[in-house]
């Protein structure tokens, strides 16, 4: 959810696997968006979830600003990401986020970036799942491959 509207990310699968978007789309709202993603008719109060599960409607019961003010945005280095900071103080990367597949020399994630690759966490420059990072700034870094300041990077 934007202030514009319903935003739906480019990298996204729409239809089943049919197409994944090259733009981002903004839609006037959540009905529109998740209608275009499904291919048909849609509620999407009740088709758009968080990572946990919650239906956008429950969400907004608790006000809009409360359903936004939980996610948090970074972009470059041609990926878009999504995360979110947990009860336990972590900071996670959400499932279907962008991750980089080119890394400066002196990433200092490079093993942890081996790693999600090695163990399935993320594939094709997607997270197949939500991640947990110690920290903002240790989950952008790994994202973007590069040392980064992730109370800035991430809006």
């Amino acid at each position: 959810m934007t202030d514009q509207g319903f935003l739906v990310l480019k990298g996204r699968t729409c239809y089943g696997s049919d197409g994944i978007l090259v733009n981002d789309i903004l839609f006037e709202t959540a009905s529109a968006a998740s209608s275009f993603v499904c291919g048909g008719s849609s509620n999407g109060l009740v088709d758009w979830k968080n990572s946990a599960g919650v239906p956008l409607k429950k969400l907004m019961d608790d006000g809009p600003e409360k359903c936004r003010a939980g996610l948090f945005h970074l972009s470059g280095r041609g990926i878009e990401a999504t995360g979110y900071e947990a009860a336990d103080g972590s900071f996670v990367v959400c499932r279907e986020s962008g991750f980089s597949m080119i890394e400066v020399a002196s990433c200092p994630k490079k093993k942890l970036r081996a790693k999600l690759i090695a163990e399935g966490k993320v594939k094709n420059g997607v997270f197949t799942e939500d991640v947990s990072f110690t920290s903002k700034s240790g989950a952008a870094g790994c994202v973007l491959g590069a040392s980064v300041d992730g109370v800035k990077a991430w809006k």
